[in-house]
């Protein structure tokens, strides 16, 4: 029975030792993070700055895979991803590019401080910086190519002026405006600016289906406002499995323009 106990106590210790390690480097190279993003931030195009980066995310995503904290590992893997297209040439430092790492900063901060109050309850969302990482990675792909596509198929419709509610489609309900998003969509059709419905459908095998909307709408936001989403996408979990999603955008662009944009 002796023996048992000695057991136990060495695999609490060991389990607590390597947590406390496990921080310990997640602090190391989250600093390392910092001073890198920050010297790439002054100085533009840096081999050996990117390079760095690239390994510090490298061993987050490793520690990260091995304490089992799945949401660190798959943001550090699509961190990964940025950065090697960066140290190929595939993608060149921008403000747009700074503003993602630095945003990735400050969430690996929190999932730390998230692991180290409990490590089975993590609370911080990683969806909406998941969704600038693969946006920054669509840059320089084909938009058209099929097996990169985010949506199915995605169906504008030309609103009418007069709106207070709106009939998604015959099998849906009705998506309900406020009075705010209704004084937003007549100051807009005054000013001459029309109203899209923008319907999405996602394919059922699609991975992330959350962080893909977001892309959807980051794309609906280059060439107009989406003042409301059904659903919202801000209350939906990282995992929701969403196969559909609607926009209401504000839009001078014609409907044939942004059916193209997916």
């Amino acid at each position: 029975m002796r023996d048992k106990e000695v057991v136990v106590l060495a695999f609490i210790y060991d389990s607590s030792e390597m947590i406390r390690a496990f921080l310990d480097e997640v602090e190391e190279q989250l600093q390392l993070l910092e001073q890198g993003i920050l010297t790439l931030e002054l100085q533009g195009e840096n081999p050996e700055v990117i390079q760095s980066l690239f390994r510090i995310a490298h061993t987050l995503k490793g520690s990260a895979s091995t304490m089992s904290f799945q949401k660190m590992a798959l943001l550090t893997h699509e961190m990964e991803n940025v950065l090697d297209k960066l140290r190929n040439n595939k993608l060149g430092i921008s403000r747009s590019v700074i503003d993602a790492l630095l945003q990735c900063e400050d969430c690996l901060r929190m999932l730390k401080s998230d692991f180290q109050t409990n490590k089975d309850s993590i609370p911080t969302d990683i969806t909406s910086t998941l969704g600038l990482l693969k946006q920054l990675q669509c840059q320089d792909m084909e938009k058209q190519n099929s097996e990169n596509q985010i949506a199915d198929k995605t169906d504008v419709v030309l609103l009418s002026k007069e709106i207070e509610k709106i009939k998604l489609a015959e099998d849906q309900e009705t998506l309900y405006l406020s009075q705010e998003e209704i004084s937003i969509l007549k100051e807009a059709s005054h000013k001459g600016t029309q109203a899209f419905l923008c319907h999405v459908k996602i394919r059922p095998e699609s991975y992330m289906k959350v962080v893909r909307a977001f892309l959807v709408l980051n794309t609906l936001e280059e060439i107009g406002r989406v003042i409301k989403s059904e659903p919202n996408l801000n209350d939906l979990p990282d995992d929701t499995d969403l196969n559909e999603i609607t926009y209401l955008l504000l839009s001078p662009n014609q409907a044939q323009e942004i059916e193209n944009k997916d």
